[in-house]
C-alpha cells in the first residue's frame, strides 16, 4: 500500500476515508485518492497512529472526503451470534467526517438551554427550611395530649 504524509493532505480531497481502529484507543487512517489506497504517515514515513477517530479528525480536519467510515476487526463474532469458523468481515460503521475544528484559543458561542418541559421544584418541607421545625411531642404524651380534648 502507498504512503501519504499528514502535510500532503492538508486542504486534499480523497474519495475514502477509512479510520480502522487497532487497539481500544489507537486508530490508524487510511485514505483512497483516485483508487489508489494510502497509508497516512509522518515525516519519517512511519504511519501515524491517533488516539480515536476524533482525533484524526482534528488533526486531517481540514482534508475533505466524499465518505468516512470506522472499520473494526472483532475476534469476538461468536459472541454476537456469528459463526466461529473462518474468518469475520470486519464491521464498517459510517462515520461523519465534520468541518475544520476551531483555530486555537478561541472559544466555541455559548448555546442558549434549550426549553424544558420539566416540572418546577416542589417548595421545600419544614424539615427542609433553615429553622428548626417546631418539637414533636414525646411518644408517650401523644396519648395523653388527645385525652384532654
Amino acid at each position: 500500500m502507498e504512503k501519504i504524509t499528514v502535510k500532503k493532505l492538508n486542504g486534499r480531497h480523497v474519495e475514502k476515508v477509512l479510520l480502522r481502529s487497532v487497539t481500544l484507543s489507537i486508530c490508524i487512517v487510511q485514505v483512497e485518492i483516485d483508487g489508489v489506497s494510502y497509508h497516512v504517515v509522518d515525516e519519517k514515513g512511519q504511519i501515524v497512529r491517533f488516539n480515536g477517530a476524533e482525533h484524526a479528525n482534528n488533526v486531517l480536519g481540514k482534508m475533505t472526503t466524499d465518505k468516512a467510515v470506522l472499520v473494526h476487526n472483532s475476534p469476538y463474532a461468536e459472541m454476537a451470534g456469528q459463526p466461529e469458523d473462518g474468518p469475520q468481515p470486519p464491521l464498517e460503521v459510517d462515520f461523519n467526517w465534520r468541518a475544520p475544528p476551531a483555530p486555537v484559543g478561541v472559544l466555541p458561542v455559548p448555546r442558549a438551554p434549550a426549553a424544558t418541559t420539566r416540572p418546577q421544584a416542589a417548595p421545600p418541607h419544614e424539615h427542609q427550611c433553615a429553622i428548626a421545625p417546631p418539637a414533636r411531642p414525646a411518644l408517650g404524651d401523644v396519648g395523653r395530649e388527645r385525652s384532654r380534648k
